[in-house]
């Protein structure tokens, strides 16, 4: 009984029990799809979050590396953490005229046979001669072709 009284004093009439039930609906309904989105990460989200993604595509063998980036971190930066963490063999000069000259990547030699290696970003071909001045950030997609 002092339940049922309290309800009656709480809630004046019916349409504010109803009006107080919907409320408390659409209360969970929003909870549960905040935590749902929250929890629920497709792998673009996963990547725009830090991570950088490195492709080496070579004559249609293609190795990529994905890895969280480090501030400041550029193309060069990448490509060695890679190179790395692949055993892969990476050779590079900065010349005196402060250009980063490609050498050889696991074994293909820039120039050889008309084939050069060739560096885009996000897409987007960059300069090779620059890839130790363009930062990277998380999200970026870098890709080395030899064509």
């Amino acid at each position: 009984m002092k339940r049922n009284f309290f309800f009656k004093d709480f809630f004046k009439d019916s349409g504010e029990i109803i009006f107080a039930q919907i409320a408390l609906a659409i209360i969970l309904v929003g909870a549960v799809v905040l935590i749902d989105r929250t929890f629920r990460r497709d792998n673009s989200d996963f990547i725009r979050s830090g991570n950088a993604v490195l492709s080496i595509n070579f004559d249609g063998a293609k190795r990529t590396f994905e890895g969280e980036t480090a501030n400041g971190m550029t193309i060069l930066g990448a490509f060695n953490a890679s190179a790395a963490a692949g055993q892969i063999k990476f050779k590079y000069a900065v010349n005196k005229d402060n250009e980063t000259e490609l050498l050889e990547i696991d074994g293909r030699l820039n120039g050889l046979g008309n084939k050069f290696f060739k560096v885009y970003l996000n897409s987007r071909p960059v300069d090779s001669r620059d890839i130790h001045r363009i930062k990277i950030s998380g999200g970026d997609k870098i890709e080395l072709r030899f064509e």
